[in-house]
């Protein structure tokens, strides 16, 4: 059998489509809080630009003023890019190719943004890490999706 050809067993296909379902669940929480967080931050930006959180320690506080930095635009629009992300582990689940590349396009912009939007921002080497693995561990689902 050639490596491009997938092993017709059914047991080896359900085993397949669980591994693809667990990677859509773990995005499914990433993207849900992503979209949730920059969205409502970005929406009540104003609100917390006045915020003072003395209980969160120096590298927390500064990590918020990082973000906050990058202006309601950059919130909001990440709030969308991890939208898209969610939406994109939606059509994978059911099997759906564009769900792949409604998912990779997002978090390739997920990354660059901040890069757009923040000055002097440094992309921490685990994020364009853990994006490359997630894009790669789809991508090797994309011969049982239509």
């Amino acid at each position: 059998m050639s490596e491009n050809q997938i092993p017709s067993d059914p047991l080896f296909q359900a085993q397949r489509i669980r591994i693809l379902k667990f990677l859509c669940i773990l995005t499914f929480i990433g993207s849900g809080l992503g979209a949730f967080a920059y969205g409502t931050i970005g929406a009540f930006y104003n609100f917390f630009l006045t915020l003072e959180p003395k209980t969160w320690d120096t590298e927390q506080q500064d990590l918020i003023k990082l973000l906050l930095s990058g202006g309601r635009f950059f919130l909001l629009t990440s709030g969308l890019l991890y939208m898209i992300a969610f939406i994109g582990a939606i059509l994978m689940w059911q099997l759906k190719k564009v769900g792949f590349h409604f998912y990779t396009a997002s978090q390739i912009m997920i990354l660059i943004s901040p890069l757009l939007f923040i000055k002097g921002f440094n992309m921490p080497t685990i994020n364009v890490l853990l994006t490359a693995m997630f894009i790669f561990a789809y991508s090797s689902f994309l011969k049982i999706m239509r």
